[in-house]
């Protein structure tokens, strides 16, 4: 497997990509690095819902664990061998389930697995680690709705921070880990001395610093960027199952995602990086819309597929293992007993 891939679409300099681009800088990078209030954000965030694209053939139903609600996404054609646990991002302050569909509806469609959505409660009202404890619930929820199907945990920007939180998390305390992570233009730098250093403050259609300095102070103090449940980027990653990345690389968080698979490398853990060029921060956000956007998705669902099926192998090769070892077991204990008959 090729562990790095620079990809670039046909259509990346097409007038639908660019006058996509230029509506995002002259609306989103404004509304979220000018306008200082963040319920106000969160209201004119829903503006652009409506030039999202849901696919077709998805059934959309509400789900609780107790107050936490989720959308559950399901496709016609439902595959049982997993479910996937998604996270939206927003900086962990704005943004919300509804507001993904282009994407969890996408990936339902087209790995043909349940798909869970989270609306995880936001900062500046419920600081770290609210949403963190809260994803932990939505997993154990998860298990509890489908018992014994492995889980796919996916997310982008800030949700793909809780991903590998939750991971970490689930790790220490002895849960059953995800089979695969699937990571969107992962924010893993709280505090944004890698956004810094990439340098594409300017280049970047969506984020500023100014926006993501805000958004980080209104998740956690900032004697506390650093923990790494909030930063997960100075850590070892061993252990962890195999992960796919994806960036554009036009926008500020490109060294996050640069660094994290570098890191999950050397910590030995099968993690693929997939830049796409001339592309923006959460461009998948288009699917339907942007052939780049489609074309990431459906290589992510691949990617998923063939995680998914692969754990299903090796599950049945230790079942078999279990099963031999039972019966040599046991006749080596009916041998014993004859004997000393």
């Amino acid at each position: 497997m090729n562990l790095i891939e620079t990809l670039t679409v046909d259509d990346t300099k097409s007038w639908s990509t660019q006058s996509m681009r230029w509506c995002l800088r002259l609306g989103l990078k404004p509304l979220f690095a000018k306008v200082p209030s963040i319920k106000l954000q969160r209201a004119l965030l829903n503006i652009p819902k409506l030039m999202s694209v849901t696919a077709k053939g998805v059934e959309i139903n509400s789900v609780q664990w107790g107050n936490l609600a989720a959308e559950r996404l399901t496709p016609s054609e439902l595959s049982p061998d997993a479910v996937i646990l998604y996270f939206h991002g927003g900086g962990f302050c704005v943004g919300n389930a509804s507001l993904s569909r282009p994407i969890t509806s996408t990936l339902a469609k087209l790995t043909r697995y349940n798909t869970y959505s989270v609306d995880y409660s936001l900062a500046p009202e419920s600081p770290f680690p609210a949403a963190l404890n809260e994803a932990l619930l939505a997993y154990v929820g998860l298990q509890t709705l489908h018992p014994g199907t492995p889980v796919v945990l996916a997310g982008d920007s800030a949700g793909a921070n809780i991903c590998l939180s939750l991971t970490r998390l689930l790790q220490s305390q002895c849960f059953d880990l995800p089979i695969a992570l699937y990571l969107i233009s992962p924010w893993t730098d709280l505090s944004l001395t890698l956004a810094a250093e990439s340098g594409l403050d300017a280049i970047d259609p969506i984020l500023s610093m100014e926006a993501l300095e805000r958004w980080a102070k209104n998740y956690t103090p900032s004697n506390r960027l650093s923990n790494l449940l909030c930063s997960p980027i100075e850590e070892t990653f061993e252990g962890y199952p195999p992960n796919l990345i994806q960036v554009g690389t036009d926008e500020i968080l490109f060294e996050d995602s640069m660094r994290l698979q570098k890191a999950m490398v050397e910590s030995r853990v099968i993690s693929k990086l997939q830049i796409w060029s001339g592309m923006w921060h959460v461009f998948q956000l288009h699917a339907g819309l942007l052939s780049a956007s489609d074309e990431a998705i459906q290589s992510a669902a691949g990617f998923l597929i063939s995680q998914v099926e692969k754990s299903k192998v090796e599950s049945a090769e230790a079942q078999q293992e279990s099963t031999q070892s039972i019966e040599q077991t046991t006749g080596r204990h009916t041998n014993d007993y004859s004997h000393a008959q």
